[in-house]
């Protein structure tokens, strides 16, 4: 009976001796991978710290976090990771979660976040970081609830906001989604103004929609494009912007990050050097694309009734005097060709409001340097040379 004990000692200190090291091991490789988060958020001007970073395994939370930055701190409580793994291009977390934040702050606002967190991160290293755009990857990253209160009314509401992003391969351009799936925003606070009237008359004393965005990069040949940017207010229609965009290379983003991690490092200095630097990393992009719409949903009816109410005339009457109006407005820009395309575009929206878009698309890419100079030079000839034209109701 005693051998059996002393072998079963023996067991387990053997055991815990063979343990040890890996257990070490694993504590040293989350210290570095939260090292690296730390690095990561400095690299974009904030600093964060924590007070104890409790390690179990290969899962760890950081206690009584801050974050800082030039000008501002405030305290986050506490940041959870799970399954952290050390990886070729650096360490993979399967979720990093942060505890809900409420900030009180001046003049009677307060902010309120609920349900942050993200999910397939990779905290990259510096030989492959830019190929993720620079700072930390993650898969999806998701708020459930951010809520700006003034007093005791709930002055902005967003609600079940997330990002989803796939990483680029071979052949393969980086995706993203974002999507807000309700926001409220109380104008209330506008009562007693000049608008009050116009926003009481127009029935948005309280207003609700969603906010959807997409796009892609491709870090092997720099094109960025922004598929989709939808703000959507209910009862009132949709605001769209979309952009296509080269040059936006793993060099640019390198240097970019440089240069706003001086800005961030001396906000109140001077930083004409580096504005001067940025204008230069712009000049390298060149210009495809770009679009501005606006999708109806009776909120182009609404303004034409209440513009009748106040002139003391007929919805018919408005839209002919702004039909004329237009054509005069826009050969201010020097363009026949886009004053025709306007002023047709208009009118169609007008007598039917469903959409009207503002197209930009040169038939070949244009560098950012000939708009710039183009632009500070003959600012009219930039409607021919980026191809701007309208169009409604197609």
């Amino acid at each position: 009976m005693n051998n059996r004990r002393r072998q079963t000692r023996l067991l387990l200190l053997s055991a815990a001796i063979v343990m040890a090291p890996l257990t070490s091991a694993q504590a040293q490789g989350v210290d570095a991978a939260l090292e690296r988060f730390k690095v990561l958020f400095e690299d974009q001007g904030i600093s964060i710290n924590w007070k104890n970073a409790r390690i179990s395994g290969d899962d760890a939370v950081l206690e009584d976090v801050t974050l800082a930055t030039a000008e501002d701190e405030f305290g986050v409580s506490n940041i959870s990771f799970e399954d952290i793994v050390d990886d070729p291009e650096g360490y993979r977390v399967a979720s990093i979660s942060m505890d809900d934040i409420s900030v009180d702050g001046e003049e009677n606002f307060s902010l309120s976040v609920r349900g942050i967190g993200m999910n397939d991160i990779l905290l990259p290293n510096d030989n492959v970081r830019d190929n993720y755009g620079g700072f930390i990857f993650y898969e999806r990253a998701h708020i459930d609830d951010i809520r700006v209160y003034n007093g005791d009314t709930e002055v902005v509401a967003l609600t079940d906001s997330s990002v989803t992003v796939t990483p680029a391969s071979p052949g393969s351009p980086m995706t993203y989604r974002g999507l807000v799936d309700h926001f409220s925003l109380d104008l209330s606070m506008a009562e007693g103004s000049e608008q009050w009237p116009i926003i009481e008359a127009l029935g948005y004393q309280r207003m609700t929609g969603k906010i959807e965005s997409s796009g892609t990069w491709d870090p092997e040949n720099g094109q960025l494009e922004l598929t989709a940017n939808n703000f959507t207010v209910d009862n009132a229609g949709t605001l769209g912007f979309s952009f296509n965009l080269g040059g936006y290379t793993r060099e640019l983003v390198a240097s970019l990050r440089e240069i706003q991690k001086t800005f961030a490092e001396n906000p109140e200095g001077d930083n004409s050097a580096q504005g001067l630097a940025m204008l230069g990393l712009m000049q390298q992009m060149s210009f495809k694309q770009a679009e501005l719409s606006f999708a109806d949903d009776s909120l182009t009816g609404k303004v034409l009734e209440l513009v009748a109410q106040m002139q003391g005339m007929s919805k018919s009457d408005v839209v002919a005097i702004a039909k004329g109006a237009v054509p005069f407005a826009v050969a201010q820009l020097g363009s026949s060709d886009f004053t025709t395309a306007a002023t047709r575009a208009v009118s169609t929206f007008l007598d039917d409001p469903k959409n009207i878009r503002i197209t930009a698309k040169p038939a070949n890419e244009v560098p950012f340097a000939l708009i710039m100079a183009e632009g500070m030079s003959t600012p009219q000839g930039l409607i021919k040379t980026l191809n701007v034209t309208a169009t409604a109701n197609d």
